[in-house]
């Protein structure tokens, strides 16, 4: 049974519809893949397991086979009949095999991998293939023998991965299980499926044809297999030459081994020179069936040409053209048809053409409306196939510089990086451009970039911790023959603030009748917005902001407090993007002291829960009293003013339950000066 040897390195690319479906989704344990088709009277079941060591089991312990009758008349059952219609499937015993080895080589490749006693590709194989080999051997066997019972009904039949069942009913649909009788406690193979019926039937259509790129003497065949991987695990590829009947190229058939990365299958055929071909494939499924012909697609093989091109002289006329001369090295100057003339900027550039002359006989070119520099080369054109020459350099000289760069912009970031962007320039002969900075408009620019950059962008990395506000760009662009050109207009970026200004200075605080006069000197920081000036008493706990200024308002504030208490001052500045500057120096400040007034002293304090809220009222016999100021608080909270009424009575009606409130009243006449705080008054409310 050495049958085997002739498959060759057949066991390395070896991926059949089984493998591939278990290399994408194998499970975690063993388990039984089923395909299922109608065929007229007929289901046909193909299933594998999943790997190689569940098919060794599978082998000696076998499989059974129970169908349930889901759908009858397109109703669905209540109750589902079943049937066992194979109680045990298993290899054929070795005579079966041998009966029929002979006329099919797959069913000798499937008895090799069940029966013989060693798998191995050549016994001229090394010392190290021989160990891979027998490390791998079991899914060698296994890999073989799913291809083989693939490409053929029989060697599937015989392998026990195949069974027919003909006692179907047409108006009926059924649910089959392939059962694993591998004992539990020996391995876990997890049951296979399939659900068909004979209305499930449909013609097993053609592949798609291939396509065919001509080539002198040969034409490269290639075909999606990767979209039909479902339905073919293999194909035959036959060919026609000059209208002869068609033939097989492949003695075995070739496996449908794409993938989505590679999805095309490729066949690289050697075709007579000017012969016609013609190309068809046939489809081999998992049930050993071929397919329908597939499209033909003919063509005709390329016919080489035999010649060298070779540009030896090009005279530049009056820098205004060039003029070509080449020559041709060739035995058959018949083939050539004429010669085609084509130009690129570089020599691995995109050439194209600027010229063509007819025959084999003429030798020149005068291009009239060359580049600055050119690289040409000569083709000489047969029936199918142009010869080109090497590359050819031609520079004009040149001493117009490009124009100068516009549309340039900048933007910066926070992290310091700007990035730079201007208009392409339209010269064909442009190298690339240099970008310049500098920190002032009007100082001298530095040049930022090492060589020519060829696109039109830049990305530029600058310090931010600095006292300049600003820098400033321009490019220049430059050609191949380093021409540089006019400077573009300067262009200025702000740097992202991201330095905090200067603080001011507070020169004097200063006691006066109006209240507390603050002075100040501005902050030396040239963006500065606005200052803002704090401050807080002996009955705040938190900062106020008591004044906001802009950067170019007094720098002098009397601030209109009353004399009974003393204040803290402190001050800041703001600059454009926001950043503040460090405080002051915090200094004291106390009004000039005017005639304090008696404290409130018959004070009423009512709580109405009906209403929810407080009454307080009081009696104030002195004269001249502008308004009256309620402070409130919690307990152990400072007081804050609630409320300015005009008249000796409040209402506060923004009260919580089950909360105690702390009350003081003082009095404001129209000289200004005040009374004392009454004395605190609590209420449970």
């Amino acid at each position: 049974m050495s049958r085997i040897k002739r498959y060759g390195l057949m066991l390395l690319v070896l991926a059949g519809a089984w493998t591939r479906a278990v290399a994408q989704d194998e499970p975690a344990k063993p388990a039984i893949f089923v395909t299922a088709m109608a065929a007229g009277d007929s289901i046909v079941l193909r299933w594998a397991p999943s790997k190689g060591t569940a098919w060794q089991m599978l082998n000696k312990y076998g499989y059974k086979i129970e169908r349930f009758t889901i759908l009858k008349d397109s109703t669905v059952l209540s109750t589902k009949p079943s049937v066992v219609v194979a109680p045990l499937v298993k290899p054929a015993a070795q005579a079966a095999w041998e009966r029929v080895m002979d006329q099919d080589d797959y069913v000798a490749i499937v008895a090799q991998a069940i029966f013989g006693d060693d798998f191995e590709l050549d016994k001229k194989t090394t010392d190290v293939m021989s160990m891979y080999l027998k490390s791998t051997e079991t899914e060698s066997r296994f890999s073989f023998a799913v291809f083989a019972a693939d490409m053929s009904p029989r060697a599937a039949q015989l392998s026990g991965l195949r069974f027919v069942d003909r006692t179907i009913r047409k108006d009926e649909k059924y649910l089959y299980k392939i059962y694993s009788l591998v004992p539990e406690k020996v391995m876990s193979i997890a049951t296979g499926m399939a659900y068909i019926g004979s209305r499930d039937y449909a013609p097993l259509p053609k592949p798609a044809a291939p396509v065919v790129t001509m080539k002198a003497n040969q034409a490269l065949v290639s075909w999606d297999g990767y979209s039909q991987q479902r339905l073919f695990t293999a194909y035959h590829l036959e060919k026609s030459v000059n209208n002869a009947p068609f033939k097989r190229v492949n003695r075995r058939p070739m496996i449908n081994t794409t993938s989505l990365a590679k999805p095309h299958l490729i066949w690289l055929d050697t075709v007579p020179e000017g012969s016609s071909y013609r190309y068809r494939l046939i489809g081999i499924t998992a049930f050993g069936q071929e397919s329908p012909l597939s499209e033909v697609v003919d063509g005709r093989a390329k016919k080489k040409l035999a010649a060298q091109v070779a540009i030896h002289r090009a005279n530049v006329i009056d820098q205004m053209s060039v003029a070509l001369q080449w020559k041709v090295d060739t035995k058959t100057p018949d083939e050539i048809r004429g010669f085609v003339i084509e130009r690129s900027q570089s020599a691995n550039g995109t050439y194209s053409p600027v010229g063509e002359v007819s025959g084999s006989a003429v030798r020149t070119y005068t291009d009239k409306q060359p580049m600055a520099t050119n690289y040409y080369r000569v083709g000489a054109k047969g029936d199918d196939e142009t010869v080109f020459s090497f590359p050819y350099l031609v520079q004009l000289e040149d001493s117009i510089p490009p124009g100068a760069p516009s549309g340039l912009t900048a933007v910066a970031d926070t992290a310091g990086l700007v990035a730079v962007a201007w208009s392409a320039n339209r010269e064909p002969d442009l190298l690339g451009y240099r970008i310049f900075r500098s920190n002032f408009r009007n100082s001298e620019f530095s040049q930022i970039t090492i060589s020519p950059l060829s696109g039109q962008q830049y990305q530029d990395t600058i310090n931010l911790k600095t006292l300049s506000r600003s820098v400033f760009y321009k490019i220049a662009a430059v050609d191949r023959r380093f021409n540089t050109s006019e400077f573009s207009e300067v262009i200025e970026v702000k740097r992202p603030d991201v330095l905090p200004p200067m603080p001011p200075v507070i020169s004097g605080v200063k006691s006066v009748k109006e209240g507390v006069e603050i002075q100040w000197k501005r902050s030396p920081s040239e963006d500065v917005a606005l200052y803002k000036l704090y401050r807080r008493h002996s009955f705040s706990s938190g900062w106020n902001v008591v004044r906001t200024l802009q950067k170019n308002d007094t720098t002098v504030y009397v601030d209109p407090v009353g004399a009974q208490h003393q204040y803290e001052y402190y001050m800041i500045a703001i600059d454009e993007g926001g950043l503040q500057s460090a405080a002051t120096k915090k200094f004291l400040g106390r009004a000039l002291p005017v005639r304090v007034r008696p404290a409130i002293e018959q004070i009423e304090i009512l709580p109405d829960r009906t209403a929810k809220r407080v009454k307080l009222t009081w009696q104030y016999n002195e004269a001249s009293v502008a308004k009256y100021q309620v402070y409130r608080a919690l307990p152990d909270a400072p007081l804050a003013l609630y409320k300015t009424v005009r008249e000796p009575g409040v209402y506060d009606d923004q009260v919580t339950n089950n909360t105690r409130y702390i009350y003081r009243v003082k009095a404001i006449f129209r000289d200004g000066s005040e009374s004392e705080f009454s004395k605190e008054m609590q209420v449970d409310y």
